[in-house]
């Protein structure tokens, strides 16, 4: 999306738009119902809100995985390991939440009774509380992935590795919005298809992008790939 405001794609498609950062799957869906925002990125919560009865549709899911790598303390040998420690979440109800309940009981843990999780907010509040032991092992995104290992943290699996099955920022919305709103929604998804192409034949701008909206001073963590 930074790079389709970037490159003009929504300006191209007719469309006028603000991009809000929201630091959670969760709040991110939150804001949708509460007619803050009229597209979202939210994963499982939005299938959730939609089991409850709010009427939510998902019009596109561009990555089917969980897009994080499993950072734990070095103590942790296993997976059996992590029963009992703490682990780092961004919200109750994230992609980071679902991702370790699913976890543990594809590993045959109890999610009662052995996973235990604190809210900890984005990627570098959650690479700050490994450092400090405040929790023992989190997910985390490709280029917190390689601040965390600068620490002395291990990474236990890659997002390709677990192959956790995921609506990862799938594009969500209100049932009612679309009904009116139809052209506007697929005009959002070509944008979007179009950035998705440019990144893969401009890299070089596209990471300049990234480093630009992340705030990141080296080009190496804007270029870095999950293994």
């Amino acid at each position: 999306l930074w790079v389709a405001q970037e490159r003009g794609f929504f300006a191209k498609h007719g469309l006028d738009g603000e991009l809000l950062y929201i630091n959670s799957g969760s709040m991110n869906i939150a804001a949708l119902v509460g007619g803050s925002v009229q597209i979202a990125g939210g994963g499982p919560v939005s299938i959730e809100a939609r089991l409850r009865g709010i009427k939510l549709l998902i019009l596109g899911n561009p990555l089917p995985v969980l897009a994080s790598n499993l950072i734990v303390h070095p103590d942790i040998k296993g997976i059996p390991d992590m029963a009992g420690k703490i682990a780092g979440i961004s919200r109750f109800g994230s992609s980071t939440d679902q991702g370790f309940r699913y976890l543990f009981r594809k590993n045959g843990l109890n999610v009662d009774r052995d996973l235990k999780m604190l809210q900890m907010g984005g990627d570098s509040s959650r690479v700050a509380a490994l450092k400090s032991g405040t929790i023992q092992y989190t997910f985390l995104g490709a280029a917190a992935t390689d601040n965390a290992r600068a620490l002395g943290f291990r990474v236990l699996a890659t997002a390709q590795q677990m192959a956790i099955p995921f609506p990862w920022t799938s594009v969500v919305v209100d049932h009612n919005w679309l009904y009116k709103n139809r052209d506007v929604a697929y005009r959002y998804l070509k944008c979007g298809t179009e950035a998705i192409v440019y990144m893969k034949r401009n890299r070089a701008d596209s990471e300049r992008i990234i480093s630009k909206y992340m705030k990141i001073n080296d080009p190496k963590l804007a270029a870095t790939e999950f293994d």
